[in-house]
């Protein structure tokens, strides 16, 4: 009897996931961005949520016509994809080109401090040193707590102790009223490093 039980809910979850699919197909259609956004992680990072096969070169699909209208998440997600050689030929450059979209016009946190990391780096790019530490302030100035201390540890990493006790201050002060670094302890003990490094480094 228990599993009957069992396997009448997997069908019945099964089904479900097949509705949300659909519905979401439907919407994509009419030109719903959000919901190609959403079909392009049903076959990416949400896979397991709706019962799919992983499949890169259709999350690809979704994502490009969800970016082109504006959706910069799916941006971010091509950038993964061709950042990694997922579902499309790894291609660092192309990668940078849709971080960049994402950060610039889309203001993500994520894309900003990747696209600073490779210009710092020459990761993909040549290197540039000035452009890529102004993508990081970016990412802080967007008001991330934890792109502000990473900004601060990439001074401190430097040796330039005034600009990362700067930074590290402004990460601590955000985090305070933040029920995302209050209310997780991994977040909270990060954020804490950061205040400690403050009175360290000054």
């Amino acid at each position: 009897m228990k599993k009957t039980v069992f396997g009448l809910a997997l069908l019945c979850a099964f089904a479900s996931a097949n509705g949300m699919l659909a519905e979401l197909e439907k919407n994509c259609k009419a030109g719903d961005m959000l919901s190609c956004d959403e079909l392009g992680g049903a076959y990416d990072v949400y896979h397991s949520f709706y019962q799919t096969n992983r499949d890169y070169k259709k999350a690809f699909k979704f994502y490009e016509k969800a970016c082109k209208g504006k959706v910069y998440n799916s941006c971010y997600q091509i950038a993964v994809l061709y950042q990694f050689g997922q579902g499309v030929e790894k291609n660092l450059k192309k990668s940078i080109d849709y971080h960049k979209i994402a950060c610039d016009d889309g203001r993500l946190v994520g894309s900003c401090q990747i696209v600073g990391k490779m210009y710092t780096g020459g990761i993909g790019v040549e290197q540039d040193v000035a452009r890529g530490e102004a993508y990081m302030k970016k990412s802080c100035d967007i008001g991330s707590w934890m792109a502000c201390g990473v900004f601060g540890g990439y001074y401190e990493d430097a040796g330039k102790s005034k600009q990362a006790a700067r930074y590290y201050q402004r990460a601590c002060d955000m985090g305070v009223a933040d029920p995302d670094v209050q209310n997780n302890v991994a977040n909270k003990n990060i954020w804490r490093g950061y205040c400690d490094k403050v009175d360290i480094l000054k």
